[in-house]
């Protein structure tokens, strides 16, 4: 499977002055993010209790597409255009594994910056 990098091209100052900022709000679009507790979370027990902030998984899952749309839209008064696509998945299934020997590298895209952190 080939991985792609999600990180966000870098924006200019006066960009970053436009909104609050986060630490990763600058580097990952929010909705790229994964949130999984309680009792799913306690299911995937190769990481529960194990993980800290910081720590990089490696995720394997399955999903079902169960949205895809695509909207265009303008402001009155803006002649900027607004193109947005989604698609919805529903997990099904997930696994979840520390990546303590590095191999979360090798399955990276050719060219991609995010390669695991030392």
């Amino acid at each position: 499977m080939k991985m792609v990098s999600l990180k966000l091209p870098k924006k200019s100052k006066n960009e970053l002055k436009e909104g609050p900022i986060s630490p990763l709000s600058n580097e990952y679009p929010y909705d790229s993010r994964l949130t999984i507790r309680d009792e799913p979370l306690k299911k995937m027990t190769e990481i529960y209790d194990k993980v800290n902030v910081g720590d990089i998984v490696i995720i394997k899952a399955k999903a079902k597409v169960i949205s895809v749309s695509e909207s265009k839209s303008q402001s009155l008064g803006n002649e900027k255009k607004h193109e947005e696509c989604r698609i919805e998945l529903q997990l099904t299934d997930i696994g979840c594994e520390m990546d303590d020997d590095g191999a979360m590298e090798e399955g990276f895209a050719e060219g991609s910056e995010d390669k695991k952190e030392e």
